[in-house]
């Protein structure tokens, strides 16, 4: 994995915008019900609305390749924006899958990484 220094990019201040606030917000009711009342709905939370600002900020502190195994990466990919921690589905050491883990870090710039496809398809939750 490539070591950087987060502080080298200023993150962009899309991460800190009106849709980021009013997605978290959304999922914080969604994830605030109980396991039961979601069992049969899902929620996503999306960076497409703030992909490009977000793909470009990753792309120069990535210096344009993969975080996991430093091929270049073309940006413009809806999936060269991975998750550290996963948003949901997070497969535990005791083998049960937790649905609602780490969806606080959704927008987090510490969180987020820029990933080919193949490695953020490989990587799983």
């Amino acid at each position: 994995m490539i070591h950087v220094a987060r502080n080298s990019v200023k993150p962009p201040l899309d991460l800190k915008s009106s849709f980021v606030s009013r997605s978290l917000a959304a999922a914080d009711e969604f994830y605030r019900r109980p396991a039961r009342a979601r069992r049969q709905r899902r929620f996503e939370l999306s960076l497409e609305a703030i992909h490009e600002p977000v793909a470009d900020t990753l792309a120069r502190l990535f210096h344009g390749k993969c975080a996991y195994c430093e091929t270049l990466v073309d940006r413009r990919t809806s999936s060269c924006i991975d998750h550290y921690r996963p948003r949901r589905n997070t497969l535990g050491q005791d083998g049960e899958t937790y649905l609602d883990h780490y969806w606080w870090l959704a927008f987090k710039w510490d969180n987020l990484l820029f990933s080919c496809p193949e490695c953020s398809r490989m990587r799983g939750n």
